[in-house]
């Protein structure tokens, strides 16, 4: 997957558009969509901050806009979660796709990085342990005010 116009500068922080995007602290992860049709699916966020997603960037939401979707994986909460937080971000992270995990890593839980990030897909963890995992041809962040 390429990302077009942003990059993964911390766990749960990306920079593009000239700006810095907190998703972890400052926002509140809204919804996933996709359309089959087209193959493209969305992730989106709202601030929960008056100061927006850092102190400078006067976006009020934003999305990540994949195109050429290859595939999409939910798993749900951890049965031990005591966190109710559904919509607070816990890491992005660039994982190898599921299948060409090792089997033992899998079992205990790790992901491994990609061989190549053209071949990666990006991992959503939130704080409650649901997991989307997304693999496409491109991913492009989107801002609106």
């Amino acid at each position: 997957m390429k990302l077009t116009n942003f990059v993964i500068e911390r766990s749960g922080e990306l920079s593009g558009l000239g700006q810095r995007w907190d998703l972890h602290n400052s926002a509140e992860f809204k919804k996933l969509e996709y359309r089959h049709a087209d193959s493209v699916a969305t992730l989106a966020w709202a601030v929960t901050r008056h100061q927006g997603f850092s102190g400078v960037n006067p976006a009020r939401s934003c999305t990540i806009r994949f195109i050429g979707v290859t595939s999409i994986t939910l798993s749900g909460a951890t049965a031990h979660s005591v966190v109710r937080e559904t919509s607070t971000l816990n890491e992005i992270s660039w994982v190898a796709p599921l299948g060409t995990t090792p089997a033992e890593a899998r079992q205990a839980g790790i992901r491994v990085p990609p061989a190549q990030e053209s071949e990666g897909h990006l991992l959503f963890r939130f704080t409650d342990g649901r997991e989307i995992e997304i693999g496409a041809q491109t991913a492009t962040l989107e801002a609106a005010n």
